[in-house]
């Protein structure tokens, strides 16, 4: 095979690759896009505005002097009931019932006392709270009212606008579902162009020309181009394309790893021509 001719089968070998690169990239882009598209066909609707929930009004505390009377007398009573109980058992029917009487009715008054001031100090802490609480409602919700009107201004508005927010939401969803129906009514003819390119290059491989080893788009790329710009003309012997390029990848002239590539992207442009030119010309997907 003379260097011309070599030249030419490289050249197809780097089409080849190219095809089946850029297809094989798209139609994986085809794919994000699609469920993507579903993802976001299938993004709930908008809530429509609600009012925000209203405080409910402060309940006043029991009226103070039925607490304070209540716990007062249960008190005494209860003083009185064990006290005047104890005696019995203890110093019998007879002597149990005035002595205790006497007793549980001094208990029960120093109980009274203590239940007294007791229950005076929690209901005057309690009504103190609700007061407080009654002046923060009336604030917000009685004659100093602004921030309610606001919040009713601002609902207002929400509630004026949902319709055209509904409206593009519906539309949003209506161009992916059609998006997405063109993506996936695209996929089989891509994936057929894809499968020929592949059974393409798998009989232009086939003559045996190249070594099964360098059959990959980064390296036949390198070996077109060492033969191209005249360094190497044949493939083997010791001034060889493949003796020049295993030169390089040890030296790490060239890279091929795909995420080594990408990521440098034009500062290649020098070592492996060829390939950035195919990275360069691999199309956004679209129909």
């Amino acid at each position: 095979m003379t260097t011309a001719q070599l030249s030419q089968y490289l050249e197809t070998a780097v089409d080849l690759e190219k095809a089946v690169f850029l297809q094989a990239r798209r139609l994986a882009q085809y794919k994000e896009e699609i469920q993507a598209l579903d993802r976001a066909a299938r993004r709930p609707a908008p809530a429509p505005p609600e009012a925000a929930p209203v405080a409910p009004v402060p309940k006043p505390p029991m009226e103070p002097l039925r607490e304070i009377l209540g716990k007062t007398l249960l008190g005494f009573l209860l003083s009185l009931a064990a006290v005047t109980g104890i005696s019995v058992l203890t110093l019998g029917p007879a002597r149990g019932w005035m002595t205790g009487a006497i007793g549980g009715v001094l208990l029960g008054c120093i109980l009274a006392i203590v239940a007294y001031l007791k229950a005076v100090r929690a209901s005057s802490f309690r009504w103190r709270t609700y007061h407080l609480l009654m002046e923060n409602y009336q604030l917000i919700h009685g004659t100093y009212g602004l921030r309610r009107e606001k919040s009713q201004a601002e609902l207002e508005a929400r509630q004026k606008a949902y319709p055209d927010l509904l409206r593009r939401h519906q539309e949003r969803v209506t161009q992916a579902l059609q998006r997405k129906q063109a993506l996936e009514d695209a996929l089989p003819q891509l994936t057929q162009q894809l499968a020929d390119s592949k059974a393409a290059r798998a009989a232009h491989y086939a003559q045996d020309v190249l070594f099964p080893k360098y059959r990959t788009f980064v390296l036949v790329c390198s070996l077109c181009e060492l033969v191209q710009s005249g360094r190497c003309a044949t493939l083997e012997g010791p001034q060889g394309a493949y003796q020049q390029l295993e030169a390089e990848l040890q030296a790490g002239w060239i890279l091929t790893d795909w995420n080594q590539i990408l990521r440098q992207g034009d500062r290649l442009q020098t070592r492996q021509f060829l390939l950035c030119t195919a990275l360069q010309e691999a199309p956004a997907p679209s129909l």
